[in-house]
């Protein structure tokens, strides 16, 4: 009986449709994924199922960093698209690869662009803090008053 019902149509979702389920679970619950069957496992490990964990991740990183860029002025913008030059040179095309691997690579060479941003806007955010540390000793003195 349980192997009727294990082998029925009506349980068994096409791969494509268990990709796109899967594809709307959390990235750090993949690994999850890969404990619980051998179709699970083989979903989890799929190109385009990994391609589009990179693009969604890569979504979610551009867009909190497009938030955190509007506050940059004009130099620090022009910095950022120097780097951001920098990076895609190093990140050329080496040769012919699959779809699969190209998608990893236009991801991967994405995210070092915007690894890039967040290390320059964190170095923004500690010059902040550390010139805002005088003014937050005063305030405290003003308010002990």
């Amino acid at each position: 009986m349980a192997e009727a019902i294990a082998e029925s149509p009506i349980t068994i979702l096409p791969d494509e449709m268990m990709l796109e389920i899967f594809s709307r679970v959390e990235i750090s619950d993949t690994m999850q994924l890969r404990g619980v069957c051998k179709l699970w496992k083989s979903l989890a490990v799929d190109p385009q199922f990994v391609c589009n964990h990179f693009s969604r991740a890569y979504d979610e990183i551009v867009n909190l960093d497009s938030k955190a860029k509007k506050h940059l002025s004009e130099e620090e913008e022009e910095e950022v698209k120097e780097d951001k030059e920098e990076v895609v040179a190093i990140t050329g095309d080496e040769g012919e690869v699959d779809e699969a691997k190209k998608c990893l690579m236009k991801s991967l060479a994405d995210l070092d662009i915007v690894l890039e941003d967040i290390r320059i806007l964190k170095e923004r955010v500690e010059k902040i803090n550390f010139d805002m540390q005088p003014l937050d000793d005063r305030l405290k003195s003003l308010k002990s008053l």
